[in-house]
């Protein structure tokens, strides 16, 4: 939490492991004709972010601070990630 270097750190880790994510779920659900929507968008970045936190701070992240940034993005992932597809949404791989 001391440079810059390691909040660019987090920064990549959450661009490249949400990034990744996003990707294949934007090619699956592309497959099975259903649309991306700005929570699945906001649930990668936020498990994104959370990985970048967890690698690169280790233990640090669960000390004061930022433990209040990492449980801030934790709710942000079950808030956004949380709801089920409506059964019009669900793809056939799902079933019923």
């Amino acid at each position: 939490m001391r440079t810059a270097a390691n909040w660019i750190v987090v920064a990549v880790a959450a661009i490249v492991f949400g990034g990744l994510r996003l990707m294949r779920t934007i090619r699956r659900r592309k497959a099975d004709n259903i649309r991306v929507s700005i929570d699945d968008v906001l649930y990668y970045g936020f498990v994104g972010l959370e990985l970048g936190l967890l690698i690169t701070f280790r233990w640090q992240a669960f000390h004061s601070p930022l433990v209040f940034l990492v449980g801030l993005v934790f709710v942000g992932i079950v808030v956004t990630g949380g709801r089920p597809l409506k059964s019009s949404q669900r793809s056939p791989r799902q079933g019923l």
